[in-house]
């Protein structure tokens, strides 16, 4: 079955190509170096309300779940949605994360059953082997968890390119999709009775894209 159904999506990138929108390739039809508490799947998977073709799936292993590809510096950017199979229970979450050359190049926010699956554009330019990996933050919590339709992607233009800001508030994700950073953040603090003090630690890592927002206690 894995066979059949690789040929429509080699058709699909061959297309890609034939109408100038740079090149494409499902990550699934490349050979698999190394693999471990994951594995891989050609057929249509369901995350939330949205459907893919293809995926590579944690099994519910007590560590982290990976696996890794020799995509030979040829690429410039992975291409994948991250979330768990329809109807998981939202007591699972993980984090997702994505290495090139042994340096991480990508973590998500935590990730939890239920959420809509979250698009993600990882840079590899340059790099040789990626690593994508799941990270379980509940027990077993990799049962589920996708990287789904992972694609490689090259000849891109500069708009194409482009990464979203990715925002964390106190470790969990919040909804962004603009290219420049944020002048503010808004934060939801909890009111108690009485009076309460709150610090709050900012770090802008512009190149990672990423802003981090911690408040205490």
């Amino acid at each position: 079955m894995h066979r059949l159904l690789l040929f429509p999506l080699l058709f699909s990138t061959l297309l890609g190509v034939a109408l100038g929108a740079g090149e494409s390739f499902p990550l699934l039809a490349l050979t698999r170096e190394a693999m471990e508490g994951m594995f891989w799947d050609m057929t249509v998977v369901n995350l939330g309300s949205q459907s893919f073709n293809g995926s590579l799936q944690g099994m519910g292993s007590p560590g982290a779940a990976g696996i890794g590809y020799n995509v030979n510096g040829e690429w410039e950017m992975l291409e994948a949605h991250i979330g768990y199979l329809k109807n998981v229970s939202n007591k699972r979450s993980c984090k997702f994360s994505v290495l090139g050359d042994q340096l991480n190049l990508y973590t998500s926010g935590e990730i939890k059953g239920g959420q809509e699956p979250e698009p993600i554009k990882v840079s590899i330019e340059g790099k040789k082997i990626i690593m994508l990996r799941i990270e379980p933050i509940s027990y077993g919590g990799t049962q589920g968890a996708c990287f789904a339709a992972p694609t490689l992607r090259r000849g891109m233009s500069a708009d194409e390119k482009a990464v979203p800001y990715r925002i964390e508030v106190n470790g969990q994700r919040m909804p962004y999709d603009q290219f420049n950073a944020p002048t503010a953040v808004p934060l939801a603090l909890p009111v108690k009775p009485g009076e309460t003090v709150y610090s709050v630690k900012v770090i802008n890592d512009t190149q990672q894209r990423k802003i981090q927002v911690t408040t205490s206690p």
